[in-house]
C-alpha cells in the first residue's frame, strides 16, 4: 500500500465524517444491547462460556478418574497371567503367595491392597505391606484372613465365571480397605480370574483402590469457583456416597434421578445438562465402570443457577464493554485524523515514525528518492552486522539480497523496486560477517500529494529459524510414503505431497482447490456402491472432530483404474476448538487387496474353515467353511468363544485348552492341535486345527488370533 501526503481534501473531510457515522453507532448499539440485558429475565445462553467451563470440568474429570482405575487393572491382569502364581495357587503355598501379593504393590501407587482367593472363593493370602515397604499390623491382616468372602458378589461372580471376563465394580461396603487403612466403606473392585495350563479356573486376584483416591481428584478440581459439588450415581438413580446412603438430603431425589439419567443409560448420550431444584445439573458417563449390581456409574457436578446467571450475565456485560470501548476508540480515531489534518507542517514526519514505530522490533531501513539509504535503526545493525556509517549512501538493493540470492527472486524485488511498487517476499541474504540468514522483506515507497516518489521505507525480520524448520517438515512430508494431503474444513485440498501425487495419479496443480464433493473421484465403498463425497473420511472428521482410521474406499485415476486407499485422518483445531483443517494420510492397498481376494478364492477352492478370534471380548469370527464343514449354516453359530468350546467333544476341552493356553502365554510359536469337534447331526469329526496370535496390547497380553 502506498502512502500519499496530500491536503485537507473534501474527501479527507467525508472520511472523517464517516468514521464519526460509524463511532456513534456503535455506541448506540452498545447502549441498547446494555439495556437489553438490564431487561432480560435471569436465564443462561446454551453458547455461554459459563455453560462450556461446566462441561470441561466434567470431561476432565471423568479422564482422571479412568486414568486413576486402568493402571490397577493391568496389575491384576499381570499378577493372574504369572506362571509362579498359579504354581503357588495350586500347591496352596500361602507364604510364597504372600510374597507375591507384596512384590506386585511395593511402590505401586494406583493400588492399595491385592487379595487372592481359590476356586471356592475363600481367601487364601493378602498383601502384608502397604505399598512404601512397611508392615501392617498382624492384627489388621487377620481381621481380613478370618472373613468369609464365599457369598460375596464380586467374588461368586467372578468365580463362576464362565466368559472367562474380568469383573470392575464400585463398592460401597468394602471389607479390605477399611480395614487396613481405616477408610470409609468405599472402594473399587477389579477382580482376575486365574487359570492353569489346562483352562481351569483355580483362583482369582483381586486389587482395591481406596474411594479417597477419587475422592482427592475432586477436592483437588474446583469447580464453578468453589461452589460446584461432585456426586457419583448408580444407573438405578443411588448416589454412591455413603451420607447420601446413610440418609442425607441429596442434590435431586432418586426417583427423579433414574428418569433423568436415563438417556445416559441407554446410550444415547455421554453426557447433558439439567435444571432442578435451583441448580443446574451436569451429567458425565464413566465408560468401562459397573456398579456391583452390573449398572453404570454417571459423575453428577451440581452448581447453583444463581452462580450461573450472575456469571453468564457478568460474560454479556464484558462483550457490551468490548463494543463500547470500539465505539468509544472510533471517536478517538476521528479525534486524531482531525488533528493530523490541522497539522499538515508535521505530516511527512508523522508517516516516518509510523511505518518505523510498526516494526521496531525489526530492522528498518529508509532510503532517498534514488533509493539510496540514509538511515537505519539499532534492530537492522544488530541482525546484519552493518553500522549506518558502512551503508549509507549505498543502493538499497544491495543491503536486501547477495550474490547468493535466487536469481529469480532478485529479479523479482528489483523490478518492484525500480518501478516503485509496494512488495513482501521471503529472501536470503548475508550478513556482514558473510554468514546466510532468511529475511522476510517488506518494501514501500511513500509517495508525496501529486504520486510522485519522495522515499522508499523497508522492514527486514529475521525469520531463519522458521524457514529452516519449514524445510525440514517440507523434506519429510516429501520423503513419507504414504499420501498426505490437508483439506480445509469445508474439504478444499490446500496442500499435498509427492507421494499423493503417484497414488492418486495427478499432478500437485492437480490436486490442490478439489474438494471432497469433487464428482471426479468417483469413490467407491468397498462393496461397489458410490460413497458420496459428504461420507468422505475428512469430511466425516471436518464435521464430528473425531479422526477416521483405516477407511477404505477405492478412487478413480485419469488412466480409469480404481485405485484402493486406506486412509487416517486427524483434525487441527482453532485457537477455540472448532475444526480449522483435516490432516489425511493414505496408503495404496490396491495391490494387497488384490492379494486378498487371490487367497479368499484360495481359501473359498480348498474349503478350509477360518476364523478370527478377539481374545478380550470372546468374539470369534468364524466363516461359512468353518460351520458347513460340521454341517452347519453360519447363523446357526454364535460369533463367541463358548460357541466353539460347546461343540467340542467334552472328553477334549481341557487338554484343547491346554495347547491354546501354551500358545497365549508365548509356550509355543503358533497353535497347532487335532481336535475332535460334533457335527449338528450329532456325530464327530477330527479336525486339525491352526492358529497365531497376531496382536497383543501394550503389557504384551494377548489381543487377536486368527487361524
Amino acid at each position: 500500500m502506498s502512502i500519499r501526503t496530500h491536503k485537507a481534501d473534501p474527501i479527507s473531510r467525508f472520511f472523517v465524517l464517516l468514521t464519526t457515522v460509524f463511532a456513534v453507532g456503535i455506541l448506540v448499539t452498545g447502549c441498547l444491547k446494555l439495556l437489553a440485558i438490564c431487561l432480560r429475565p435471569s436465564e443462561i445462553r446454551q453458547e455461554s462460556a459459563v455453560l462450556q467451563s461446566i462441561v470441561d470440568s466434567g470431561r476432565a474429570l471423568v479422564g482422571d478418574i479412568e486414568r486413576v482405575v486402568q493402571p490397577a487393572m493391568r496389575r491384576g491382569r499381570m499378577l493372574a497371567a504369572s506362571s509362579e502364581l498359579v504354581e503357588a495357587i495350586r500347591g496352596a503355598n500361602r507364604e510364597l503367595l504372600t510374597e507375591l501379593c507384596n512384590k506386585a504393590i511395593m511402590n505401586a501407587t494406583e493400588v492399595d491392597a491385592i487379595a487372592l482367593f481359590d476356586a471356592k472363593g475363600s481367601i487364601v493370602a493378602i498383601n502384608s505391606r502397604y505399598s512404601d515397604g512397611k508392615a501392617i499390623p498382624e492384627d489388621r491382616v487377620q481381621r481380613i484372613m478370618q472373613s468369609d468372602f464365599t457369598g460375596r458378589e464380586i467374588i461368586t461372580r467372578c468365580v463362576n465365571n464362565e466368559s472367562r471376563s474380568e469383573v470392575l465394580e464400585f463398592q460401597t461396603t468394602c471389607d479390605i480397605t477399611p480395614a487396613f487403612f481405616d477408610s470409609i466403606g468405599l472402594s473399587v473392585a477389579h477382580s482376575v480370574p486365574i487359570y492353569d495350563n489346562d483352562g481351569i479356573q483355580i483362583g482369582l486376584v483381586s486389587t482395591r483402590l481406596r474411594f479417597e483416591r477419587i475422592s482427592s481428584l475432586i477436592a483437588n478440581r474446583t469447580i464453578a469457583n468453589g461452589r460446584g459439588s461432585v456426586y457419583f450415581v448408580t444407573d438405578a438413580g443411588a448416589f454412591f456416597d455413603e451420607s447420601r446412603n446413610a440418609g442425607a438430603v441429596a442434590p435431586i431425589p432418586v426417583k427423579d434421578l433414574a428418569s433423568i439419567i436415563g438417556p445416559l443409560v441407554a446410550g444415547k448420550a455421554s453426557q447433558f445438562m439439567v435444571e432442578r431444584y435451583d441448580n443446574l445439573h451436569a451429567f458425565f458417563r464413566l465408560s468401562n465402570l459397573q456398579t456391583l449390581g452390573g449398572g453404570g456409574i454417571q459423575a453428577m457436578i451440581t452448581v447453583p443457577k444463581a452462580w450461573t446467571y450472575r456469571e453468564s450475565r457478568l460474560e454479556d456485560l464484558l462483550t457490551i464493554g468490548g463494543t463500547i470501548s470500539l465505539g468509544i476508540l472510533s471517536l478517538a480515531i476521528v479525534g486524531v485524523l482531525s488533528l493530523l489534518q490541522e497539522t499538515r507542517s508535521q505530516k511527512e514526519l508523522s508517516q516516518r515514525l509510523a511505518v518505523i514505530a510498526q516494526r521496531t522490533s525489526n530492522g528498518v531501513i529508509c532510503c532517498d528518492d534514488k533509493r539510496r539509504v540514509v538511515w537505519v535503526n539499532d534492530s537492522f545493525v544488530r541482525m546484519t552486522g552493518y553500522e549506518l556509517g558502512d551503508v549509507a549512501g549505498r543502493s538499497i538493493g544491495s543491503l536486501l539480497y547477495c550474490d547468493r540470492t535466487n536469481s529469480l527472486a532478485i529479479d523479482r524485488l528489483q523490478k518492484a523496486i525500480d518501478d516503485g511498487v509496494n512488495i513482501r517476499t521471503e529472501i536470503l541474504n548475508c550478513r556482514k560477517d558473510g554468514h546466510a540468514y532468511w529475511s522476510d522483506v517488506e518494501f514501500q515507497p511513500i509517495h508525496d500529494s501529486v504520486g510522485n516518489v519522495r522515499e522508499y521505507v523497508s522492514i527486514v525480520r529475521d525469520i531463519s529459524e522458521q524457514t529452516t524448520e519449514k524445510m525440514r517438515l517440507q523434506s519429510v512430508f516429501a520423503a513419507v510414503a504414504e499420501g498426505i494431503v490437508l483439506q480445509t474444513a469445508a474439504g478444499e485440498i490446500v496442500e499435498c505431497n509427492a507421494a499423493a501425487e503417484r497414488i492418486l495419479g495427478l499432478t500437485t496443480d492437480q490436486i490442490l482447490g478439489r474438494t471432497s464433493l469433487d464428482p471426479r473421484w468417483l469413490a467407491i465403498r468397498e462393496d461397489g456402491r458410490a460413497l458420496p463425497g459428504t461420507e468422505h473420511p475428512a469430511m466425516v472428521t471436518a464435521r464430528t472432530g473425531q479422526p477416521q482410521r483405516d477407511f477404505v474406499f477405492g478412487v478413480r485415476t485419469p488412466e480409469e483404474v480404481t485405485r484402493w486407499i486406506s486412509v487416517n485422518t486427524e483434525p487441527i483445531l482453532d485457537s477455540v476448538g472448532n475444526v480449522a483443517l483435516v490432516v489425511s494420510s493414505f496408503a495404496d492397498i490396491t495391490q494387497f487387496r488384490e492379494q486378498s481376494q487371490r487367497l479368499q478364492v484360495i481359501i473359498d477352492a480348498s474349503k478350509i474353515g477360518t476364523w478370527d478370534w478377539d481374545i478380550q471380548t470372546g468374539h470369534v469370527a468364524f466363516d461359512e467353511h468353518w460351520t458347513q464343514m460340521l454341517g452347519y449354516e453360519l447363523s446357526e453359530i454364535a460369533p463367541h468363544i463358548t460357541s466353539w468350546e460347546k461343540i467340542l467333544d467334552p472328553a477334549y476341552v481341557q487338554s484343547t485348552w491346554a495347547v491354546v493356553q501354551k500358545h497365549l502365554v508365548g509356550e509355543s510359536a503358533e497353535y497347532r492341535n487335532e481336535i475332535r469337534m460334533r457335527r449338528k447331526d450329532g456325530s464327530y469329526a477330527w479336525v486339525l486345527a491352526a492358529g497365531k496370535i497376531i496382536s497383543r496390547l501394550a503389557d504384551g497380553t494377548p489381543k487377536r488370533m486368527v487361524g
